[in-house]
């Protein structure tokens, strides 16, 4: 075989490997609309009808305490929906990602919807982004934390988002996020 031939199937080889790794990088997509519904401050009888109770696990109840867990399958991604509520309200909510999910694509994203974050820490090779006010989509003035996580290792991948209101209401429990992670473990 000559040199010529040796060198076109090699290019032809990488373009097709690059067109393969992009067109699976498309599938790594995340809209939060799709959640909206399990945003804190809102009543827990938004998400919890007699059709869709079946679909939530209770992880801990204490009181009128309830720790909710959710599986949902978005853009073919399996995601772990952690859902605190206290007297029917939400407190906070959890969203973990599965490992293969794509760290930049969904950073990218979030700096679209949000603007640049207020707070970045890296320790190690974990990365915290937060935002500290972001317009609730559901309800009219009134402000939200977000704060996602992002690790690396070969690659870097998503490990999850927080959702947390801004300020104290009544009956706001502290915030659950250790607890949420050690539960998706």
């Amino acid at each position: 075989m000559n040199f010529s031939k040796i060198i076109f199937i090699s290019i032809t080889c990488l373009l097709f490997l690059n067109w393969i790794s992009q067109s699976a990088r498309a599938e790594f997509r995340f809209d939060q609309k799709s959640i909206e519904e399990f945003f804190p401050l809102l009543e827990t009888a938004g998400f919890l009808t007699k059709e869709s109770e079946k679909q939530f696990l209770i992880l801990h109840k204490d009181g009128d305490k309830i720790l909710y867990q959710r599986k949902i399958i978005h853009h073919n991604f399996p995601l772990n929906i952690f859902i605190n509520s206290q007297k029917g309200i939400i407190q906070d909510t959890y969203l973990r990602f599965p490992n293969n999910f794509s760290h930049d694509i969904l950073l990218s994203y979030l700096q679209k919807l949000f603007g640049k974050q207020q707070g970045y820490v890296k320790k190690d090779r974990t990365a915290i982004y937060s935002w500290s006010a972001v317009d609730h989509p559901k309800i009219p003035n009134q402000k939200i934390q977000i704060i996602y996580r992002g690790m690396c290792s070969l690659t870097c991948f998503a490990m999850g988002i927080h959702y947390l209101p801004i300020g104290k209401r009544p009956g706001e429990s502290p915030n659950q996020f250790e607890q949420f992670y050690k539960k998706s473990e």
